[in-house]
């Protein structure tokens, strides 16, 4: 009795092992856009008639409030934030440290009845806040902290302070 394997031609190895190879290539092609960011830039594009960035989104939200302060440790993840806070009206006070920047809103907030705003860069800076945060929840103070973060296109690929700040 023959053996199936052997019934099959020599040659017809070559075009499962093409198939294969070619299956293959793909899949790494695939993965590498992925990880490039290429299939983001396809489905997410930019509204050019936009006339605003997030930055100044964020400012106008803020100044409707009636913040009037926000307290900041400078970084470049929150650059456009503050420099749409200076144009609105909204003095930006910069800190030593990003714990100081959340007692100073913790403290403004006290003292005014109002939010108290601050605003530091993404990881460490995020990250160095907990303290405060945590004195303005016992003391039921109201506090608003943003939080930089590295841009969406670059998240999980080894962005500057990208961590998981959820």
């Amino acid at each position: 009795m023959e053996t199936p394997a052997a019934a099959a031609p020599a040659g017809s190895l070559f075009p499962s092992f093409l198939l294969l190879a070619c299956g293959t290539l793909v899949a790494a092609l695939l993965g590498a856009a992925h990880r490039l960011g290429l299939f983001y830039q396809l489905l997410h594009k930019v509204d050019k008639a936009s006339v605003r960035h997030g930055g100044e989104n964020v400012a106008a939200v803020l100044r409707a409030h009636g913040v009037r302060f926000i307290f900041t440790l400078v970084g470049g993840h929150i650059s456009p934030l503050l420099v749409a806070c200076e144009k609105l009206g909204i003095r930006v006070v910069d800190t030593r440290h990003e714990v100081t920047a959340v007692f100073a809103a913790d403290a403004m907030a006290r003292l005014s009845g109002t939010v108290g705003v601050a605003a530091v860069t993404a990881g460490p800076g995020l990250t160095n806040t907990v303290t405060a945060v945590k004195n303005a929840q016992m003391a039921q103070s109201p506090i608003l902290l943003l939080g930089g973060a590295a841009s969406t296109l670059l998240q999980n690929r080894g962005a500057l302070q990208a961590v998981d700040q959820l």
